[in-house]
């Protein structure tokens, strides 16, 4: 050390530790290269953006698509991707991404002078007549931890279009009232007799275009029919249906819901994705 350092080591050590307390208090610590919106798909883009993202395929489907986003890589950055035959406890194939995008390598993930942010992708190719019938998995690292796990299902054309549709319901929910924003408020599956509506919610997700809703109310108890109807809908949020005793309540002699069960169907596009019972005591 020298002498002026020696002569005010104490001042010299407080002034560069504040320094550096400054310094390292201009800005939040990093995360590291990271995924997110990961995403199973069929097709991707230019860009390695899913054009879709389903996790039901028909066993003969050409080429199936991980992909994701990765947030803030850089030059050293490894992405590990596993794909697994869940059902036979196989691995399938397994592809290391490392970066450095080009016509050779389009899946990898872009580099540049700062960490940069890209979307990636790895894929499995049919080989044969037809995927089997089970459920897959894909297993994500990114520089040696988990990064995630996505899990999909390859079915044959006749398990098809019912899975694909439920795939389009998030949840389904009873209750006796219901928000602005069509959220179930006060969930239940009991019910007095007096209660003036009875809402079936359903929260979807990503339904195509103009899409057929249907919902069956029935009493089971009475062999019943109450009420069906019909709308459409388009795009991810909340649809509410309700059957209420001023309009229902005159199919009995004192206007009241009848004691016993009851049973509310949800149909997409006519098929039959969902049933929930309810009671009325």
């Amino acid at each position: 050390m020298n002498k002026l350092w020696g002569k005010t080591s104490g001042r010299a050590v407080t002034l560069l530790l504040a320094l550096l307390v400054l310094v390292g208090g201009c800005g939040q610590p990093k995360e590291g290269a990271r995924l997110t919106e990961l995403t199973i798909a069929s097709q991707v883009n230019a860009d390695n953006s899913p054009v879709n993202s389903q996790n039901v395929f028909l066993s003969s489907t050409p080429a199936i698509y991980f992909t994701a986003k990765a947030v803030d890589a850089i030059q050293g950055t490894r992405i590990d991707i596993r794909w697994m035959d869940a059902t036979r406890d196989q691995v399938l194939a397994t592809e290391v991404l490392r970066g450095g995008r080009n016509k050779e390598r389009p899946q990898e993930f872009m580099l540049g002078l700062k960490p940069a942010t890209s979307y990636i992708y790895s894929k499995i190719n049919l080989t044969g007549v037809g995927w089997l019938i089970g459920t897959y998995e894909v297993q994500v690292k990114v520089d040696g931890k988990d990064a995630g796990q996505l899990n999909f299902n390859i079915v044959g054309d006749k398990d098809f279009d019912l899975l694909t549709k439920k795939t389009l319901l998030k949840s389904f929910y009873l209750g006796s009232q219901i928000n602005q924003n069509k959220q179930v408020t006060i969930p239940g599956t009991t019910f007095s007799s007096n209660q003036e509506k009875i809402y079936a919610v359903a929260l979807f997700k990503e339904v195509p275009a103009n899409t057929d809703m249907k919902v069956v109310w029935k009493y089971l108890d009475g062999n019943q029919d109450i009420d069906s109807f019909y709308t459409k809908f388009s795009g991810s949020g909340y649809l509410a249906f309700d059957i209420s005793l001023e309009k229902f309540g005159r199919l009995w002699p004192n206007r009241l819901w009848p004691k016993g069960n009851f049973e509310v169907f949800l149909y997409v596009d006519n098929v039959l994705i969902i049933t929930k019972n309810f009671t009325v005591s």
